[in-house]
């Protein structure tokens, strides 16, 4: 016999999660053997299904052939055959069956779970684990960043999403965008991941209109985080301060500076002199050079999301000492990131980095998301801090 393909084995086992979540409270057994021919091993899927769950269904060709939901197997042609009793696909030439039945007698009670991120592939909803009755829905964190600069928002939003999936969360980027031809929600389109139990979804919608509202409030309900990256207004940066998040983390380079210039006039001669700045100095030179646009004085913000080189900055390195004077300034260093790059051909979130990056990221998100305050916190006061800046 020859050997058993690689690749179909890795296709149906790699993604055992993705079988469950085709159908909820379904069962499902995963046996191979050899083919009638010995030459290669033929494996069989075999789903129960409740009695009150038609037999057939379309999403299970789509969310198979599909590269990133699922493992890219194209269905055989004329081999699909149901009945009452049984409906049976085969994928990749004859190598995997797909066979669902009713289940026979009651299945062993667990815990339900709600139902879970709404997929442009499947059609359907996803189970992302959140038991009913648990609380409230998910945690929604605003990124800020006064320079306007979208890319570098994005590209921290997809770091801490993709992160936080790979850590068993089900997380959504959602991109609010004043376009007018921006008319109806986006789907929630999933994005490639490497591994890890979560998963990750990106969605715009337009914030020129209300609905954005019921957007987010109905996104609280499917995902763990949301991710909320807003179009900053040219003239007022603070107007793009949304009080529907829960948190609001400022993202900016985070290279302090060490020392100052000053230049001055004596005897008809210029006069350069270069400061060393204490650390000090160094949090207050930074704070009102990057954050001048920002009213972080007037405004609750939580933190600051640094973009920078994945150093070590311990307690007593000169950005320890620097970090410990943001927070009595009330803007605590919450974490850093590595910097974006300006192209990558990867289409899975994360793989442009070394595995050394790539840990850092895990690490460094893992300690932002323990910093944060809960979901549906109260935004009133936020609101009245808003409205004493605007002057209304």
């Amino acid at each position: 016999m020859k050997a058993a393909d690689p690749y179909l084995a890795s296709a149906v086992m790699r993604r055992l999660h993705l079988w469950e979540q085709l159908t909820d409270d379904s069962t499902v057994t995963i046996t191979s053997q050899p083919d009638s021919e010995g030459s290669r091993l033929a494996w069989t899927v075999e789903r129960a299904l409740p009695p009150s769950v038609p037999l057939h269904d379309d999403a299970l060709a789509v969310v198979l052939a599909d590269t990133v939901a699922g493992p890219g197997l194209t269905a055989d042609a004329d081999t699909h055959r149901c009945d009452q009793k049984e409906c049976v696909q085969t994928f990749a030439s004859g190598g995997l069956a797909v066979r669902t039945v009713r289940r026979e007698g009651a299945r062993s009670t667990r815990q339900r779970t709600l139902a879970r991120g709404t997929s442009a592939i499947l059609h359907e909803r996803q189970v992302i684990g959140r038991p009913v009755g648990e609380g409230p829905g998910g945690h929604v964190l605003q990124l800020i960043d006064d320079m306007r600069d979208e890319r570098r928002l994005t590209h921290a939003a997809e770091q801490l999403a993709a992160a936080w999936a790979q850590q068993g969360l089900c997380t959504l980027v959602l991109r609010l965008e004043g376009r007018d031809s921006l008319n109806d929600e986006q789907p929630w389109q999933r994005s490639r991941l490497t591994g890890g139990p979560g998963a990750m979804f990106k969605s715009t919608v337009n914030y020129l209109n209300d609905n954005h509202k019921a957007v987010i409030t109905k996104a609280r309900a499917h995902f763990d985080h949301v991710i909320m990256v807003k179009h900053q207004s040219v003239d007022f940066p603070w107007a793009g301060i949304s009080p529907l998040a829960d948190d609001h983390l400022v993202v900016a380079f985070g290279g302090f500076p060490k020392v100052t210039r000053s230049t001055t006039v004596h005897a008809g001669k210029l006069q350069r002199d270069t400061i060393e700045l204490t650390p000090a100095e160094s949090a207050v030179a930074w704070l009102h050079g990057r954050l001048a646009r920002i009213p972080f004085a007037d405004v609750p913000i939580t933190g600051l999301l640094l973009q920078c080189a994945p150093d070590e900055h311990g307690p007593n390195s000169f950005d320890g000492l620097v970090d410990t004077e943001l927070a009595r300034h009330g803007m605590p260093v919450l974490g850093r990131l590595p910097q974006p790059k300006l192209f990558t051909p990867c289409r899975t979130v994360l793989d442009d980095l070394p595995d050394e990056q790539r840990a850092f990221v895990l690490r460094q998100s893992a300690e932002i998301r323990t910093s944060l305050g809960p979901a549906r916190a109260d935004g009133s006061a936020l609101v009245v801090a808003l409205r004493e800046l605007s002057g209304l």
